[in-house]
């Protein structure tokens, strides 16, 4: 049977302000940023890709990344799972107080949230069902991606 651990929010939330910079020294105030700003470059959408990038506060930069010009979601779901994970692998890697609470967990991570069920498990984390995958509304990207992190990181570590 699979360890479960509950995640919501925190350290874990996309729009979490950390510190750090792309494998290119670009520098970012969250991974929320990141995404959007990836988002806008993917779409070829270069002053909306600045804006977002010179913006200091979580809310423009979600205001900017719908104004996105030719966004598909049909792309954009191809690509910002990807996109997450570099997003979190820098924003990890470069930060050791958060990279040391992600090494200190255990099991496979399942963001409750019952809002969330593209990225979490579409239940809270008081809901007993949360415990059970087969009972997940969700698909859990961003748990499983922050578990396959962590492996990554031990790994580095080795």
């Amino acid at each position: 049977m699979t360890s479960i651990k509950l995640i919501k929010d925190g350290i874990y939330n996309i729009w979490h302000y950390s510190y750090f910079k792309d494998d290119i020294g670009v520098a970012y105030t969250s991974v929320g940023q990141y995404m959007m700003f990836m988002k806008a470059v993917l779409f070829k959408d270069y002053p909306i890709a600045k804006l977002i990038l010179n913006s200091p506060f979580s809310s423009q930069q979600k205001r900017f990344g719908k104004l996105i010009e030719h966004y598909s979601s049909a792309v954009w779901l191809k690509h910002c799972r990807m996109i997450a994970f570099n997003g979190n692998y820098f924003k990890f890697s470069q930060n050791n107080n958060l990279k040391s609470q992600l090494m200190g967990t255990s099991g496979l991570l399942a963001l409750a949230k019952k809002s969330s069920s593209l990225w979490g498990i579409g239940l809270c984390k008081e809901n007993p069902d949360a415990m059970n995958i087969t009972k997940w509304k969700g698909f859990n990207w961003m748990g499983e991606d922050l578990t396959a992190l962590r492996l990554l990181l031990e790994s580095e570590k080795a």
